[in-house]
Order: structure tokens, then sequence, then C-alpha cells
């Protein structure tokens, strides 16, 4: 399998951090990226910190980040769905490509006739799609625990009945975070492939379900990381293994979809 797959991930590798690279030149992008991130980025890690430090006095540390730390909380916010969004979209779009591109230049066909099975050659677009962007998954990512750290802290104390903060309560929460964000990365990219592989009309009402599907999957996860952060550590653990048992039915589902118009 490896003897197949990687000259394929290798080259198309190559040619999406190409397209990456031409579109990230300029100094406009870099100071907005900058801008964006910088204080994201430190949000995050205040936060990240701050929850593993105050178990102990997590009510009184919530109610001070609530009244005087707008800003840090306002940074994170906008970072995460600036970050995210982009990242998704990129994502997508390059995974989409990878299957246009061959189209329009008539690769296609003679790509499914050669001796690489044709489900290698959508497993290594899929791989090389997430490979090209694994650093701006990873920032994602991050910001993201940052995210589930500020809800872990804040949540307990503004819902009634939910459970409050414990170390183990966190450590499920960002255990959840880097599962759902590694498994998201792979829907992105796995529904940018798929959609592009029906051709006509049906392949752009496939691609408009599969965004439609990949904007409901996000909002989902939004709502699951709040579930699992006010549960008792035992239920939060539960829940996270549920977030990851849909994610990778979502994935399993469009690769057995991919196969099928292949």
């Amino acid at each position: 399998m490896l003897r197949t797959l990687r000259p394929l991930l290798d080259a198309e590798f190559r040619h999406q951090r190409f397209l990456i690279q031409q579109g990230r030149v300029g100094f406009i992008w870099i100071m907005l990226a900058a801008l964006l991130l910088i204080p994201a980025a430190l949000a995050s890690l205040h936060y990240i910190w701050l929850a593993w430090t105050s178990v102990e006095d997590a009510p009184s540390v919530a109610q001070r980040v609530v009244a005087f730390e707008g800003f840090w909380i306002a940074s994170l916010l906008v970072g995460v769905i600036s970050l995210y969004v982009v990242v998704t979209l990129i994502t997508y779009g390059l995974a989409a490509n990878s299957i246009l591109r061959e189209r329009r230049r008539r690769t296609w066909d003679s790509l499914l006739l050669t001796n690489v099975p044709a489900w290698h050659i959508l497993l290594g677009k899929w791989l090389a799609s997430l490979r090209a962007v694994l650093g701006d998954h990873g920032m994602s990512i991050f910001l993201r625990v940052g995210l589930v750290s500020l809800m872990a802290l804040v949540l307990p104390v503004l819902i009634d009945g939910a459970a409050p903060l414990s170390t183990a309560g966190l450590l499920v929460a960002w255990g959840w975070m880097l599962a759902a964000g590694a498994l998201d990365a792979g829907l992105s990219a796995a529904l940018g492939v798929v959609s592009a592989l029906p051709e006509g009309p049906t392949g752009v009402l496939v691609g408009t379900l599969l965004l439609g599907l990949r904007v409901s999957a996000a909002v989902g996860a939004l709502f699951w990381s709040g579930l699992i952060v006010i549960s008792t550590p035992l239920g939060a653990f539960g829940l996270a293994l549920l977030g990851c048992a849909a994610y990778v039915g979502m994935i399993g589902a469009a690769f057995f979809f991919g196969r099928r118009q292949l």
C-alpha cells in the first residue's frame, strides 16, 4: 500500500504547499494574521493555565474573568472563529481542487487507469490535503483548547446544576478538543475530496449538501463541548467518546460515498 500511496501523497502535498505559499505572500497577510493570532494565542495560553491552576478556587476566579477580562475573551473568540472558518474553507477547497485539477487537465481518467487502486488515490488526496495545512489546524486546535478551558472555568458558575470544575473533567475536556480537532480536520478534507467526485449538476448539489453538513458538524461540536464541560468527569468522558464516534462515522460515510463514485 505504501509503495503506491506515498508517491501520490508526496506529489499532491508539494503542489498544495505551493498553492498555499503563493496565496500567503505579502505584508498585509502577515500583519492581519499577527493581529488576530497573537492576542488569541496569548489568551488561549492564559486560560489553559488559569483553568489548570484554579481548580480549587474556580468560582471566584471565574467571576473575575467574566468581570475584568472582556478584551481577552473577545480576542480568543474572534481568533477561534476567524481561524477556524479560514482553515476549514482552505482545507475543503484544497481537497476539492485536488480532484477538480485532475479533471480540468484531463488526467483523472488516466490516473484511474493506472495500477494504483482507486481508493488509494482517494486516500492520497485526503492525506495530502491534511498534511498541507497541518500547522494551521494545529494552531486552530490550540485556540480551541483555550476556548474549552475558558468554558470549563466559566460555565459551571453561570449554569445552575452544572458539575464544578475538576482536574479530571478538565483533562477530559482537553482530550475531547484535541481528538475532535484532529477528526474535524479529517472531516473537512474528506468532504472536500468527495464533493468533487460527482460531475455536472449532481456535483453542485452534492457539494452544497456536504458543505451544509460541514457547517452543521461545526455548530454541533461547539454545543457538544459545552455539554462536556458542565458534566461530571465520567459523563463527560462518555459524551466525548460519542462525539468522536460521530466524527468517525461521518468520515467513514464520506469515504464510502466517495468509493461508490469511483
